[in-house]
């Protein structure tokens, strides 16, 4: 039932953390910025 899709949103939620490691840092100044304003 649906096994496929259950392994391909596990793939793409994995996928996801990945970017956001990735964006975090500039994420975070970015953040700063809009508070100091």
């Amino acid at each position: 039932m649906g096994g496929g899709n259950g392994q391909k949103s596990k793939m793409a939620r994995e996928r996801n953390v990945e970017k956001n490691k990735a964006s975090k840092g500039s994420q975070l100044e970015s953040n700063k910025k809009a508070m100091n304003v």
